[in-house]
């Protein structure tokens, strides 16, 4: 069961989750607006059942009677309809849906991973062996296959069941051309263009990636970071971690995120469509970090998982989408937790030692699987 609004400042029409009830949120005009609680909204949606199965009754009344004439079986069209899952509930598991939807009521998008074990172990042995024989030459071009893979095997999925498949159209030809270029001024340069070829690298990758909806829409993804701005981050943050001791270096990962996150966009049709924004501080990950270190030091590295998966929750939790036509937001988060993680990693660590590394391939399938199906897109402030 879902709840219909009407924004008294703008008029326009809202329907949102039943868990919304007696939530305040804010509309695109910028008006504020208050869900009716629970209860008046479910007394408007059983009126409205109770009229849905009068009219069912009647129809099915009619039906039988036509049936019992002409002396046949009821059709098994004419049943009732099972009842639809209301919009405000977890899904359940076999839905269809992405995993995540089984975990909270108020996802609206979230990602799901087809990628299998197969499928990566031959796009592996091909790239490993011909960047082998090839002497390295054909890395680019593995690079992109692996790349395309991964992007062909990612869809985002509404609540409604609506997909926006990802895919990737970069070309190993390109990017050896910038290979070369990068790997020869950053040896002439000592090192100093490294930066400079780590945002090529960092473009390359982030323009050749789309995205396009079941009806044709496409969007495009853009990264606009410079290598000079890279470079004064980096050489003020690895100064400010020297002489701090390290201390200051979760400040450091926080302002580099912020970098990546200010120069990332999504277009639609060439026109600017939406962008990032990364509200983390310093402090709050020096805590986290702080006390994920010590607990995975202190258990020999039996915490490691859930500290991984606090960091994951840290980064998303604090990244918005902002839209450019009207500055509404869109919030993400991370739903995996560490015990899911550590019997993924446990699990596949024993299987790949006992198939003598075959199950690699199936164990790094699992992992990615984790990640991505655990991303969770939500309105803002939930």
């Amino acid at each position: 069961m879902s709840i219909s609004i009407t924004c008294e400042s703008c008029g326009k029409s809202l329907k949102v989750p039943a868990s919304y009830a007696g939530k305040k949120a804010k509309c695109k005009c910028g008006a504020i607006i208050k869900f009716p609680e629970a209860e008046e909204e479910e007394a408007v949606a059983v009126a409205a059942a109770d009229d849905d199965d009068d009219q069912e009754e009647a129809s099915g009344a009619t039906s039988e009677s036509s049936e019992d004439d002409d002396g046949e079986e009821e059709s098994p069209r004419r049943r009732r309809p099972a009842k639809r899952e209301s919009r405000g509930s977890v899904a359940r598991e076999g839905s269809g849906l992405p995993m995540v939807f089984t975990k909270r009521a108020d996802v609206l998008y979230g990602f799901s991973f087809s990628g299998s074990g197969g499928g990566l172990f031959a796009e592996l042995i091909v790239g490993w062996l011909l960047t082998i024989v090839t002497f390295g030459i054909y890395l680019p071009w593995f690079m992109c296959k692996l790349n395309n893979w991964v992007c062909s095997n990612l869809v985002l999925k509404s609540r409604e069941g609506k997909a926006i498949r990802v895919r990737f159209d970069g070309s190993g030809g390109e990017l050896f051309g910038t290979f070369i270029v990068g790997a020869l001024l950053t040896c002439v340069t000592f090192g100093i263009y490294y930066f400079w070829f780590s945002m090529k690298l960092t473009k390359f990758f982030t323009d050749n990636t789309h995205a396009e909806t079941d009806d044709g829409e496409e969007y495009d993804l853009k990264f606009t970071g410079t290598g000079a701005e890279f470079f004064g981050r980096m050489i003020l943050g690895t100064i400010l971690c020297a002489v701090t001791l390290y201390i200051y270096f979760p400040w450091f990962i926080c302002d580099l995120t912020k970098f990546y996150y200010e120069h990332l966009a999504i277009e639609k049709e060439g026109e600017a469509y939406a962008s990032f924004e990364f509200d983390g501080t310093g402090g709050e990950l020096f805590v986290t970090y702080l006390v994920g270190a010590l607990l995975t030091m202190v258990t020999f590295g039996l915490y490691a998982p859930w500290f991984h998966c606090k960091m994951m929750e840290y980064f998303l939790g604090n990244t918005a989408v902002i839209f450019a036509e009207d500055e509404s937001q869109l919030s993400i988060r991370f739903t995996g937790t560490g015990g899911e993680y550590f019997v993924t990693l446990v699990v596949g660590a024993i299987l790949t030692a006992i198939t003598f590394g075959i199950y690699y391939f199936w164990f790094t399938c699992k992992q990615l699987k984790f990640h991505y199906d655990n991303i969770a897109v939500v309105a803002a402030g939930d």
